[in-house]
């Protein structure tokens, strides 16, 4: 049984390659007889194979290969391109092959520079006058620009109840004035909330949101972003980035404490949580040192309200040969598996062996040293041969700076840096020098009535170190050359050294005694200084410190 168009039912009886109508029909245009009706049947249109729908291209992709499946039975086919989606101002082009390569026609040049939104069908061609049926219609799209880079917030960001509304950002595109927006609820957007447009790089749910309706959601939302260029011509979307909102309250680390120190040898702790009703598991990020948290990436997954490193592999020699600044922060995962937010960031510090940093102004820098300019000048590099030869090449001696070393400055600025300092190098001594500058720059900022509190500052300095379990060590200051123009703050020098003389027996810490080595060595005091310089000395001046140093330790 046939359906015709007119909606009757015709029955055949059909044998072999042969039919015989029981009832007279009227042949269909295009056909010549009832033989050509029944043994050709009407063929499928053309399928599309590349590119995909909807594809997106960009300046330095490759040029275009329009392909789509072949027809049995085919002599040719006709592609028809459009910039209209109704395809009323439509182009035709033949082909004898299943495809038209865009690259024997254009340049990469060309492409490259070619901003354009195109429509495009295929028909084979069957006989002279036979057609299948236009497929369907495909759209791809060139632009100039590549896709937006999205600034926030970052991937897997994570909200919870008492964080603001996120800000959606990215970069701007210099052909594109408009942008497009879209979020799902799912990273391939089948379940898509919808899209919209808007002359912003930015959007502000804070200004353009509900915070009553934000409080009460929960779920992951996917968004990704696009832009316009002129004739509507959209670049590449951005990849799928997607935040968490939920409602479950934020961890609350206790152990280690914040800002813990450990020493060089100790038990390798756990990191512990107070537990969050509705938390199935917890998301645990470790940065080491200075290296940022992201959104949410690279975490550990565990239900427990700890995580022992040693489930994780580190094993005891492992945790006693690391040292530096590991920061952490645990996020839990509620019942629906969304990711709530972070907690607060705590951080300790593990302490090394054989590390040795040199702590204060430009002369702990070298100024004045031969190799002054290298980047590990003065005494540094002296001390580090002198310890060398008596504990072996693990011994490392630190001085960088702007870290640990730091021109022109006052005793206040170490204390304001160590924190940095001691997390940067993780030393297990820390030699301080501090107070030159103070004496003969009293009227700097943080210098109260003309007094530096020197003594304070390098007190303060002391407590910071020992609470790392770190070893502090301090020093008098090297005298005043006294045939520079400036011997007069020799009187200033004399009253900080006498503070730190007291500050030594209050603190109980070691003591070198750079003006006593000075005033006692084998040359004059002005042929230790730099060029006549008033406080900076050259490498013999250097290797008096180098040696009182070593002495102390």
């Amino acid at each position: 049984e046939i359906m015709l168009t007119n909606g009757l039912t015709k029955k055949y009886f059909i044998w072999s390659m042969f039919c015989f109508a029981m009832l007279s029909v009227t042949v269909q245009p295009g056909h010549s007889s009832y033989m050509e009706f029944f043994r050709t049947a009407p063929a499928d249109s053309p399928e599309l194979i590349e590119p995909v729908d909807g594809a997106r291209f960009t300046a330095g992709d490759p040029i275009v290969a329009y392909t789509f499946s072949s027809v049995t039975g085919a002599v040719g086919y006709e592609i028809s391109f459009a910039f209209l989606p109704d395809f009323s101002d439509e182009f035709l082009i033949e082909c004898t092959q299943s495809g038209f390569d865009l690259s024997n026609y254009i340049s990469q040049a060309t492409w490259d520079d070619s901003s354009f939104r195109l429509f495009w069908r295929v028909r084979a061609q069957l006989s002279a006058t036979k057609w299948t049926d236009w497929s369907d219609g495909w759209e791809m799209s060139k632009s100039v620009s590549p896709a937006p880079r999205i600034l926030s917030p970052g991937q897997d960001a994570r909200f919870g109840v008492d964080d603001p509304m996120p800000v959606l950002s990215w970069t701007p595109l210099d052909t594109c004035e408009t942008y497009g927006v879209e979020i799902g609820a799912d990273a391939d957007f089948m379940n898509t909330y919808g899209w919209f447009s808007i002359d912003s790089t930015r959007i502000d749910l804070n200004e353009n949101g509900d915070p009553d309706v934000w409080n009460d959601i929960v779920g992951t939302f996917y968004w990704r972003v696009w832009g316009f260029e002129s004739g509507d011509v959209p670049t590449p979307m951005t990849e799928s980035y997607f935040f968490s909102k939920t409602i479950i309250d934020k961890p609350a680390p206790f152990s280690p404490e914040n800002h813990e120190g450990f020493p060089t040898e100790c038990l390798m702790p756990d990191l512990e949580w107070e537990p969050v009703d509705g938390a199935i598991t917890y998301h645990v990020q470790i940065m080491y040192g200075m290296t940022p948290f992201t959104e949410g990436l690279n975490y550990i997954s565990t239900p427990n309200c700890y995580l022992d490193f040693g489930d994780y592999g580190v094993s005891e020699d492992m945790w006693n040969a690391f040292y530096g600044q590991l920061k952490w922060r645990v996020a839990a995962v509620d019942t629906f598996s969304n990711h709530g937010s972070f907690s607060p960031s705590f951080d300790f510090l593990k302490i090394a062996s054989y590390r040795y940093m040199a702590y204060g102004d430009s002369i702990t820098g070298g100024y004045g040293s031969e190799s002054f300019g290298t980047g590990f000048a003065g005494y540094p590099p002296i001390l580090r041969t002198l310890l060398r030869s008596q504990y072996g090449n693990q011994v490392e001696v630190l001085c960088q700076q702007n870290r640990s070393w730091f021109p022109g400055g006052h005793a206040y600025t170490g204390e304001e840096k160590l924190e940095m300092a001691m997390k940067t190098h993780a030393p297990e001594y820390v030699l301080i020098m501090f107070g030159t500058v103070d004496a003969i720059d009293p009227g700097a900022p943080g210098c109260e009535n003309f007094d530096c509190h020197v003594k304070e500052h390098v007190g303060n300095m002391v407590d910071t170190i020992r609470a790392y379990h770190a070893i502090p060590l301090i020093t008098v200051l090297p005298p005043i050359n006294p045939e520079s123009d400036r011997a007069y703050v020799q009187d200033e020098v004399d009253e900080i050294n006498d503070d730190l003389r007291e500050l030594a027996i209050e603190k109980d810490v070691l003591m070198a005694d750079m003006e006593e080595a000075f005033l006692e060595g084998s040359l004059e005091l002005p042929e230790y200084y730099y060029e006549g310089d008033w406080a900076h000395f050259n490498d013999e001046g250097y290797t008096v410190m180098a040696n009182e140093w070593f002495s102390l330790l």
